[in-house]
């Protein structure tokens, strides 16, 4: 009987945070970027990918592990335990001189230990390749404008179809784009070649390696630039609470606890 209950405390402690492998439906959907009394600037379209092995570059088919392309000085991480991707579209329905995105910036990045594109790949929803005006989004291609940063993506729950991308020659990648993580404002940065209205980016991506208990994710500040800043919610890395972690590093103590316990009321 104290064995069952122990395994029951355990497993009353551990069942919430389990989380199945591949990519995370919490966090894959997208945002229009955006602010009140403002058009849509951007939509950025994400998915993180729990990995499932030691290598997350060839769960995707030997042409997408040949397109991926380290940026920053970077060396890739070929086993992190996370890929954040991102793709950003450029949704912008009143044309001018500013429409251009120059820029897409991820908050809280000091987590990421690798970034880069992959190149000429783009999400892949029930739709169809994500980018296209006819499908400019991973999920609804009419979602409303994300102008309050309240941890709430403009859709979430909408995870890539198939093998998760497809193949696209218009996508806008590397040499254009450069990335840079900046520790004064702990950003992550992709500096982008012009990405003209209705254009749209490769996939982007950072990753991040540990060991977690629970994905280590938020939803946290995204920023387009085009001359004009817009913002959004987008999956952001958090490193384990500190009481998370101070649970799980005391729990066998509790459970050695539990039993001395037992014991010594047996033996009364």
């Amino acid at each position: 009987m104290a064995i069952y209950s122990a395994v029951a405390f355990v497993a009353a402690v551990l069942s919430p945070l389990s989380v199945e492998a591949g990519f995370l439906p919490g966090f894959s959907g997208n945002s229009v970027m955006g602010m009140p009394g403002a058009s849509g600037d951007a939509t950025v379209s994400f998915s993180v990918y729990e990995t499932t092995d030691s290598d997350w570059t060839n769960d995707f088919g030997v042409p997408f592990q040949s397109a991926i392309t380290a940026l920053g000085g970077t060396s890739l991480v070929s086993d992190a335990s996370y890929v954040f991707f991102y793709q950003v579209v450029n949704t912008n329905p009143n044309p001018s001189a500013n429409d251009p995105l120059s820029n897409f910036r991820v908050s809280s990045a000091s987590e990421f230990n690798s970034f880069g594109t992959v190149n000429g790949f783009v999400f892949n929803d029930a739709d169809g390749a994500v980018g296209p005006t006819t499908n400019p989004s991973l999920g609804s291609s009419a979602s409303p404008i994300d102008m309050v940063l309240d941890g709430v993506p403009s859709e979430s729950g909408v995870v890539p179809s198939g093998s998760g991308f497809a193949a696209n020659g218009s996508a806008v990648g590397a040499p254009g784009i450069t990335a840079s993580y900046l520790s004064s404002v702990d950003e992550l940065r992709f500096t982008l070649p012009s990405v003209a209205p209705n254009a749209y980016t490769s996939i982007l991506f950072a990753t991040v390696s540990g060991n977690f208990t629970i994905p280590p994710v938020v939803y946290g500040k995204g920023m387009s630039l085009d001359g004009v800043a817009t913002y959004g919610d987008i999956p952001t890395p958090t490193p384990v609470p500190a009481g998370l972690a101070l649970l799980f590093t005391g729990l066998p103590g509790v459970l050695g606890m539990f039993f001395w316990r037992r014991k010594q009321a047996v033996a009364a």
